[in-house]
């Protein structure tokens, strides 16, 4: 049983995934993050783990800062970030700020607290860091998911190169296909043509098992 924080659980994948490492009993103490307090003190509520509740939005970079700063505080083992999301539209459709919001939510939090975790010495009883990336969306186009797209890339290429520096960390990135969240637009072209989607809960049973693998590979497609 671990100390483990999860950054953007209120739904979707890091709902899921929270609730299966605790089924599994491997939750000593749980860190609870994203922008949403009701949904994050309902999963709370759910957790037989003790568990802290921190409200934040990752898509503010002023909050980079006191996301760091509450890792500090809580001291997890594990840190698994699964915020990401972008304006869904034709890229010159959309303002620049909707743009901005994907990007930084999906790229440059996450950057920056990789860089704070390998950095800052406060974070040293951190020993694993995992990130989600997209086998859709970070390594070709996506229409209409321009930003996203474009944060996934840059999230992907980060890990990689990180990864050949060689790190004492255990950095990894998870890379899923469609899942079924209401993350994924009602018209969007995998909804439109019954492409397969993944259910949350599928992708949390294989994420756990791989997380907790010493032996897992650094990148995961699912």
């Amino acid at each position: 049983m671990e100390t483990m924080a999860f950054l953007g659980c209120s739904r979707g994948l890091g709902h899921a995934v929270c609730g299966e490492m605790d089924r599994r009993h491997f939750l000593l103490r749980a860190l609870l993050m994203s922008r949403q307090q009701e949904a994050l003190q309902k999963l709370s509520k759910q957790l037989s783990a003790p568990s802290e509740v921190k409200v934040l939005d990752f898509a503010n970079p002023n909050n980079v800062v006191a996301l760091v700063d509450q890792l500090k505080i809580f001291q997890p083992k594990r840190v698994f970030y699964f915020s990401g999301g972008g304006c869904y539209g034709k890229f010159a459709s959309k303002k620049w700020q909707d743009h901005f919001w994907g990007l930084q939510v999906t790229f440059l939090t996450p950057a920056q607290l990789l860089h704070s975790c390998l950095t800052d010495p406060d974070l040293a009883g951190i020993e694993q860091i995992i990130f989600v990336g997209s086998q859709i969306a970070d390594n070709q186009g996506d229409p209409r998911a321009s930003s996203y797209a474009a944060a996934k890339h840059a999230l992907k290429g980060l890990i990689d190169s990180i990864l050949k520096e060689g790190c004492d960390k255990d950095i990894r990135l998870f890379r899923p296909g469609y899942m079924d969240t209401d993350l994924l637009p009602p018209k969007s072209p995998p909804r439109l043509f019954g492409d397969p989607l993944t259910k949350p809960e599928q992708a949390a049973h294989r994420f756990v098992d791989w997380a907790l693998d010493p032996l897992g590979d650094a990148i995961f497609d699912l």
